[in-house]
């Protein structure tokens, strides 16, 4: 009977050797690669957002956690900032969101690809893990737009803070008010009755010229035949 041969995990798999950057990456092939690379270089220069490689369980394994200090003292539950999983089969970004944080959000603004996975996300413990395998560099720009949301959110700082509202009206401007003393004499009133003006006649209409006929000839009647005698 033949020995089965022993095959190594990969690196993402074994939870007892905590590998380095590049060989976490080295199984991940294109087109799933540069993006993910790129989105780990929007993430490290977010503000106020740590990033460390922890052992994430047997589903997320070896995984890319980004933290946020200032999420965590003022809006609990937005301290797990984002999650990037580099599983070979296919990579994974989760980027948990609160209900008050999706509130928040011009959710028709945003784009299909991220409204999708917000409506599809699981909820657990009031967080909504929206998940994510981005394949080309434009769904990293939509995932970098959601990221800078989740930040400002974070910071309390808001887009719309100094914009007046469209439905807004324009402030009135007060009236100054007049005290009793400084009330303007009143105006005295005339005895003269208001004249009643005679409505004016309308115009006479001119009678229209009578049609001349002209009469045809009379036709001429011919001598009677004279009696004989």
């Amino acid at each position: 009977m033949a020995k089965k041969s022993y095959q190594a995990p990969l690196p993402w798999e074994d939870r007892w050797n905590q590998p380095d950057l590049e060989t976490l990456l080295k199984p991940i092939r294109d087109p799933q690669i540069k993006p993910f690379r790129e989105l780990m270089q929007r993430l490290a220069d977010t503000e106020g957002v740590a990033m460390q490689l922890q052992w994430q369980g047997i589903s997320w394994k070896w995984s890319f956690v980004y933290r946020s200090e200032e999420g965590a003292a003022k809006h609990p539950g937005l301290e797990q900032f984002a999650y990037l999983v580099p599983r070979p089969a296919g990579v994974i970004v989760c980027i948990p969101l609160t209900t008050e944080f999706i509130q928040a959000l011009p959710f028709r603004r945003l784009n299909r690809y991220i409204r999708d996975g917000v409506r599809v996300a699981k909820c657990a413990v009031d967080i909504h893990w929206a998940q994510w395998t981005p394949m080309a560099m434009t769904e990293v720009e939509h995932l970098h737009d959601l990221i800078k949301r989740k930040s400002r959110f974070i910071r309390g700082e808001d887009r719309r803070k100094n914009k007046p509202a469209k439905d807004a009206a324009p402030a009135k401007a007060e009236e100054p008010a007049t005290s009793v003393e400084e009330k303007p004499p009143a105006k005295p009133k005339s005895t003269e009755k208001p004249s009643k003006k005679k409505p004016a006649k309308a115009a006479e209409k001119k009678p229209a010229p009578k049609k001349t006929v002209k009469k045809k000839p009379a036709s001429k009647s011919l001598p009677r035949s004279k009696k004989k005698k």
